[in-house]
This record gives C-alpha cells, sequence and structure tokens, in this order.
C-alpha cells in the first residue's frame, strides 16, 4: 500500500520487491516412456486410484464400444509400472470415467459415462481391485466429460456429468445411501468438459463447463441455496474448447481458468479478479490437435504448471509456471500414439508428479516418471558487484547479485530505510519478474515536488530490471540511510529460502 507515511506505512523509502531468475536448464526430468496395454480396445479415458488398498495408485481405463468395449484394472507393482488386473463393465463402450472414493470406505470407486447409452455407471470397489455390479443412472443426450466434487456442503463427494448432445449437466447428488436422481443444469451448446470448483471464491462449489460450439466457459454460480444464473465466458469465434482445469496461475488465492483449443493448437488462460470475473485470455502456443489438459507442480517451485496432451503430435506440452504470474514456452516430451486424455499424479510414490496418457499403441496407458533433481544446497550471494556506497538523487546505479549457482535460483532483494528489512516472500511471490541467468537490478531515485507517499515503477528488460523509485520532497534527502538486503531461494525445493546473505547500506548524498 503506498500512502503519505510511504509504503506499508513506514515514513521514508520503502521499497520491497522479488527478483526471478529463470530456471534454465533445471527445468523438469522425465524418464523414458514406459507402456502398459489393458487389452480392451481403443482408450478414450483413464482415471487413477488405489483400488486394491496397497497404497499405490492403480489406473482405470475406459474403452470405445467397437472391440470388447469395457473398463479394466492396470494394477502398480509400487514402482510405476502396472500389471492386467480385473476387467468389468458393458461392451457397450465408455466415453469418460472418473475414479474418486464415493462412499468413503478407504478404496476408489469408479463413473464411467456409456457413449450412446445416456447413463451413467457407478461401480462400488471392493477394496481388491474388483467391483460390485453398477449402479445406472440416466442422464442427457450424449454423457461425456465426468467431474466429482462435494457440491452441496455435506462433506459427501457428488457428480457431475456433461451432456454433449443435450447442452446441460446432470448433478447426481451423494445422500450417503447412494445417488439421488440427477437434477438438471443447461449449459452451453455442446459442453465437451465440466468442472467442479469454488471459482467465486465464496465457499461454495460451482459447475463450469467447456462449451465447444459457443467457444465459451459457463459458470453456473453456486449460492450455497442452489444454484444461480450462468455466466458466460467468451473465447472468441474461432476458439474450439475442448478441456479445461481451473488453477491459480498468479499466486493470489482465486483459481484462474485455462482452456485448451484444439482449433488453434494452444490454450488460454484467463485470469480471475477474486470474484468470479475474468480478463482477457493470454495465448500459449502447443501442439497439433490437443485434446486434453492437466495440472499440478512437475517442478517443486510452489506453482502449478500445465500439461497438455497433443494427439496429433504423440507427445505432450508442458508450460511451466514463471512464478510471476505466466508461463515459460512449451517444452515437449514424446509419449503415446494418440494421446486423447492425461492424468499428472505421484504414479511411483517417490514423493512427485509423474505424467500418463492414453496409449491407442498398447490399449492402454503410457507414463513417463518425473526424476527431476531435489533442491540442491543453496549458496549465498558473494558480491553486489562492486556497488558503491552511495545513492545520488537524479542518476542511476547499478547492482549486480551474483551467486555461484545462478542457474535454478531466485533472488530477492529488498530496501528500507530500516536496518534489517524483513522480505516477506510468500506475499510478495506473484510480483516476481523472470530475468535473465544474471540479474541486473538497475536502481534510480528521484524526488516530486508534490507532497504525496513514495511512488515505484519497475520494468524488465531482456536479462535486467529497472527500478525507479519517487521520493515526495518533505525534507531534505540527503544523508538518508538507505540498506539493502538479499536473499536467494531455490524454488526446485518448496520452502528453500536461504538467509538473508549479503547485505549494503548507501547513503543518499
Amino acid at each position: 500500500m503506498v500512502n503519505r507515511r510511504g509504503i506499508g506505512g513506514v515514513r521514508g523509502v520503502v521499497v520491497a520487491l522479488m527478483i526471478a531468475c529463470p530456471l534454465g536448464a533445471q527445468g523438469v526430468t522425465l524418464s523414458g516412456m514406459s507402456r502398459a496395454g489393458a487389452g480392451v480396445g481403443e482408450v478414450r479415458s483413464f482415471g487413477v486410484g488405489d483400488v486394491d488398498r496397497d497404497g499405490d495408485l492403480d489406473v482405470i481405463v475406459a474403452a470405445e464400444a467397437g472391440s470388447s468395449g469395457a473398463l479394466a484394472v492396470l494394477r502398480n507393482t509400487g514402482n510405476g509400472a502396472f500389471v492386467a488386473g480385473s476387467v468389468f463393465g458393458s461392451p457397450g463402450g465408455y466415453s469418460r470415467v472418473a475414479v474418486a472414493d464415493l462412499d468413503g470406505d478407504g478404496d476408489a470407486d469408479v463413473v464411467a459415462t456409456h457413449e450412446f447409452g445416456d447413463a451413467v455407471s457407478i461401480f462400488s470397489c471392493r477394496g481388491d481391485g474388483t467391483f460390485a455390479t453398477p449402479v445406472v443412472l440416466p442422464t442427457g443426450r450424449e454423457p461425456d466429460a465426468i467431474a466429482i466434487a462435494d457440491y452441496d456442503g455435506d462433506t459427501r463427494l457428488d457428480i457431475a456429468v456433461a451432456n454433449r448432445g443435450a447442452n446441460s449437466v446432470s448433478l447426481f447428488r451423494n445422500t450417503g445411501a447412494g445417488f439421488a436422481s440427477a437434477a438438471t443444469l443447461a449449459a452451453g451448446l455442446k459442453p465437451t468438459h465440466v468442472l467442479l470448483t469454488d471459482i467465486d471464491h465464496d465457499g461454495d462449489v460451482d459447475v463450469l463447463t467447456a462449451d465447444e460450439d459457443d467457444a465459451a466457459v459457463t459458470v453456473i454460480p453456486n449460492t450455497g441455496a442452489g444454484f444461480g444464473q450462468r455466466i458466460v465466458i467468451p473465447f472468441g469465434s474461432r476458439v474450439e474448447p475442448v478441456a479445461m482445469a481451473a488453477f491459480d496461475i498468479d499466486g493470489d488465492g482465486d483459481l484462474d481458468i485455462a482452456v485448451v483449443d484444439e482449433d488453434g493448437e494452444r490454450v488460454l488462460v484467463v485470469r480471475n479478479d477474486g470474484a468470479g470475473r475474468f480478463g482477457l485470455p493470454t495465448s500459449h502456443p502447443v501442439g497439433d490437435k490437443p485434446s486434453a489438459i492437466a495440472v499440478g507442480d512437475l517442478d517443486g517451485d510452489g506453482f502449478v504448471d500445465l500439461l497438455v496432451a497433443n494427439e496429433g503430435d504423440d507427445d505432450v506440452s508442458l508450460l511451466r509456471a514463471d512464478g510471476a504470474g505466466g508461463l515459460w514456452p512449451a517444452v515437449r516430451y514424446a509419449i503415446g500414439g494418440d494421446p486423447e486424455a492425461i492424468v499428472v499424479a505421484d504414479i511411483d510414490g517417490d514423493g512427485d508428479l509423474d505424467v500418463a496418457t492414453t496409449d491407442d499403441a498398447v490399449s492402454g496407458i503410457a507414463v513417463r516418471l518425473n526424476t527431476t533433481p531435489g533442491a540442491v544446497p543453496i549458496t549465498a550471494p558473494t558480491a553486489l558487484g562492486g556497488a558503491p556506497s552511495a545513492l545520488r538523487i537524479g542518476t542511476t546505479t547499478r547492482l549486480a547479485i551474483h551467486s555461484p549457482q545462478d542457474a535454478g535460483l531466485r533472488y530477492v532483494a529488498a530496501f528500507s530505510t530500516v536496518a534489517g528489512p524483513a522480505i516477506p516472500i510468500p506475499g510478495a511471490r506473484n510480483r516476481t519478474i523472470p530475468l535473465g541467468p544474471s540479474p541486473l537490478l538497475y536502481l534510480s531515485l528521484s524526488t516530486s515536488p508534490v507532497f504525496g507517499g513514495l511512488s515505484a515503477a519497475l520494468s524488465s528488460t531482456g536479462s535486467s530490471s529497472k527500478l525507479r523509485i519517487t521520493l515526495p520532497y518533505l525534507y531534505d534527502l540527503k544523508g538518508t540511510r538507505v540498506h539493502g538486503a538479499f536473499a536467494v531461494i531455490d524454488p526446485r525445493h518448496p520452502g528453500g529460502l536461504g538467509t538473508v546473505s549479503a547485505s549494503r547500506t548507501f547513503v543518499v548524498q
């Protein structure tokens, strides 16, 4: 906050900023691809969950009609490899599958939509990798995507199904003894994806659909006593939204939306203002025929990354969060044939997130395990590049902040008229600025004859940043001591913050 007493109510020069250095070659390392076949025909969708209570994430795949057209279990052997398990369900084919513990008994149950049967099947897991006879409930026409969450606040998981042919969503409330008949909500034209999440930050779970023929996302807000009037987020007439995800791109605590535009071969991201209103989209190129999206922190830096399955290129695009509310350009990783669905989860149980997609080549899945190195010891910044001890009004001072391990580190700088300033890392992280591998900060001071508070302007070009501080001309500033403190962060390890490890005091002349 800037006011007549300066930033944060402290009189004088108080400026805090966070300087981010890109991770460079650190990135994300994925192992060579492994494959697991289910033998049930062309797999369109899959989900993960522990169906045999051994503590490992198993896979349930859904095959479309035309072959055996059923559901199948791939059991995790405990190291991220899989063996074929039970086959169950109807040979009529399934369009999508979702996995969650619906009855709270500690194992993963399965929900699957029938491709042509206008129904959803709910399979209760017995805890040994097999399933009871399903409960089949009618939906609207052409049920497709599934979302599972507690939308009525009773702590039980409910189900939402997007009805592509009926332009609607079917909601199935979990009563604790089963599921009630569907309540129907109007969606946009041809909803291909559905989410259940609190998009307006009011504590209630809302319904979102990606509407392919409207080129839009529809938000159906949960009022706590029902669902309110639809809100439409348009993306443009040439956009073909086939999948979406909700995630916090800018670290402000609100969920933003990413939409996969199949026709434009890109991801479009809109930011949430905190009240469920969204700005203009930013565009991020991916691969040919992008078909699905997943989110998760793959590089362990505390920010959520995006992964997109490119069905036409047999690969996935990883768009890593830059820590400043944006995304780095996509990095591509080869994956199984025609990846139509994607999941990010800790498949091998080592504490980081791995990547799996459907794989037509084996009628199953393809997996690439995350082998990104963990945190390395942080070495303190060792110099400030010969910075002078004086700051002169009207001139620019060059500060070069270095560490022997520039690649992969983030730098934090704070300036204050009070010695030993605190550096609020969590609150400042959404103000990070991506820089080059040798961060340079150019600091300039000027004064304004207008009575008022301190102001600061920050810009970034190439591998440097410029900070211009305007001081209120209230008294003679000569002799004012400005303290600079510097710290480093290893963003590959959450909480990996080094202590304030270098400092310098400047005198205004």
